[in-house]
């Protein structure tokens, strides 16, 4: 959540560094992040956890919203080829070949924002970020995938740019992405796809391709801003 917060963050501050601010030393909080025990101590003094993302934002002065899928614990589960059970993002991420199947556990509801987010959007981005343990999650509760299944917003998938550190995730091209997606939501929503220049779009057909250079100058395997909202600007005059 943090990081996710740090992202939306488009001026640096006494805030933000403090809130980026890691203990150093050798004592107790040597090592310790202060925006993730800022976090804690509203957990345990039992702040609903979007409004302790509320706080958080009114203290950086981050203008946009950041909506949890969910406010209940939940463990990410993965089954193999050989009906071996796989708990946990790390475990899964490190899994050689696709998972034969992938749940949430338990099953949790999204939150009531997140679900009138997706209602009231005219255009939702999904991606980038880690296909199995971080965009895949969210489509796997069944009233989210019935919020997308319904919503008549403009959907775009944002290509990640730099190889997947997950070997199963690696090997899936675009076009294997948008399929499982798109399976789990339950028809064809994604109307365009955002990639960079090398991105393997084999195989995906019947919608628009905005392939442009999106690589942020400092670090290549991140997107450049600028670039990518360029890049969206043309995706939605295009469709």
């Amino acid at each position: 959540m943090r990081n996710c917060i740090n992202q939306l963050i488009t001026e640096p501050s006494v805030a933000s560094a403090m809130f980026e601010y890691r203990f150093t030393g050798n004592g107790e909080l040597a090592g310790h992040n202060l925006g993730n025990l800022i976090l804690k101590a509203l957990d345990h003094l039992s702040v609903r956890p979007l409004e302790a993302i509320n706080i958080i934002r009114n203290l950086l002065k981050v203008d946009a919203f950041l909506i949890p899928m969910s406010e209940q614990p939940v463990d990410l589960v993965a089954q193999d080829s050989e009906g071996n059970m796989v708990y946990g993002e790390t475990a899964i991420d490190e899994m050689k070949q696709a998972p034969e199947e992938l749940m949430p556990h338990p099953n949790v509801v999204p939150t009531r924002e997140a679900l009138d987010a997706v209602a009231e959007a005219d255009l939702i981005l999904i991606g980038p970020g880690s296909f199995y343990t971080s965009l895949m999650p969210i489509l796997l509760m069944e009233e989210m995938a019935r919020a997308l299944h319904r919503t008549p917003a403009t959907m775009v998938f944002i290509g990640n740019l730099g190889r997947e550190l997950s070997p199963a995730a690696a090997s899936l091209t675009v076009a294997d992405k948008l399929a499982m997606m798109e399976k789990a939501i339950g028809k064809r929503v994604i109307d365009a796809v955002v990639v960079g220049p090398s991105a393997d779009t084999r195989g995906v057909s019947e919608r628009l391709i905005v392939r442009e250079p999106l690589e942020a100058a400092d670090i290549r395997y991140r997107h450049d801003r600028q670039l990518l909202r360029r890049a969206l600007e043309h995706a939605i005059q295009a469709v």
